[in-house]
């Protein structure tokens, strides 16, 4: 079950990175974002704690609520300061890549399999 969980886990925020590059115009804290295989573990991780956060966002909370608090958690993984979000440039691609890991969340291409 842990394989399962962790192969939706990243799909899912395989999906959220996807989505801001494709919104940022292929841009990522300033730099060419890279292919999410080239990505190492420590680079792909705080998209991981993102879409957690996304996923474990409280009934009725906004979707901008959402965003600003798995954007905190992306930084937070990395121990680097979040920007505040009322001056955060990117909040369109963070909103883009929320609505990116609710959808694939949701997709049955990441539904637990059965176990062989």
């Amino acid at each position: 079950m842990g394989h399962v969980n962790r192969r939706r886990r990243d799909a899912i925020a395989r999906s959220a990175y996807e989505s801001y590059l494709e919104s940022s115009g292929g841009v990522f804290d300033g730099a060419p974002g890279r292919p999410w295989p080239n990505l190492s573990h420590h680079a792909s991780e705080p998209w991981r704690a993102f879409t957690d956060r996304v996923e474990d966002a409280p009934d009725g909370e906004r979707e901008r609520e959402t965003a600003e608090a798995a954007a905190r958690e992306y930084w937070d993984t990395l121990n680097r300061e979040a920007p505040p979000w009322d001056s955060d440039p990117d909040q369109v691609h963070w909103l883009a890549a929320v609505r990116a890991a609710r959808r694939k969340a949701l997709d049955d291409d990441v539904v637990p399999e059965k176990a062989r």
